[in-house]
């Protein structure tokens, strides 16, 4: 895992505990202008990938979640996840199909916008089989949106289990 800081961003990585403690000292408006990042992955296209990591920032921030080419065009390969950190440690499972073969992706943490100390612990990476992940044609099929269970992190507990449950 490393930072990579481009176009003037300044970040410190600390390692403690088994966390990576990272203090951002000066941003742009680009989030990917900064990012913690692992490099050299393999993907094979449509195998099915999980993502798991514990986090949580000191104020409430939005960062994303990549999985992308680690060489120029960067194309995506399944995986671009907007999260919600808290103040507290909150842990995430992503799960997402490769769009293509890449034997030199990246996962990458896109932070690079505001000044914060954000606090990983327990990434892992596997791949998965026997779960099959929804295809956009067959979520057309609910007629109603469901934004708040993207944001449950935010509400209290009760009111996450009623989204859950809903």
């Amino acid at each position: 895992w490393e930072l990579s800081q481009y176009k003037g961003t300044k970040a410190f990585l600390e390692t403690k505990n088994h966390e990576a403690i990272i203090q951002i000292k000066k941003t742009t408006d680009i989030p990917w202008d900064l990012q913690y990042n692992i490099n050299k992955i393999t993907l094979t296209k449509n195998k099915n990938y999980r993502i798991t990591f514990t986090a949580k920032a000191d104020k409430p921030l939005k960062i994303s979640v990549v999985f992308q080419q680690s060489y120029r065009n960067w194309k995506n390969l399944g995986l671009s996840e907007p999260i919600l950190l808290s103040t507290d440690f909150k842990t995430f499972d992503l799960l997402f199909n490769a769009n293509d073969n890449c034997d030199n992706s990246k996962l990458a943490f896109l932070i690079g916008k505001t000044k914060a100390e954000l606090t990983f612990k327990n990434i892992n990476f596997e791949e998965i089989s026997g779960i099959q992940l929804p295809s956009e044609t067959s979520q057309k099929q609910f007629l109603f949106p469901r934004p708040a269970y993207k944001l449950k992190g935010l509400y209290p507990k009760k009111m996450a289990e009623d989204i859950d449950e809903f």
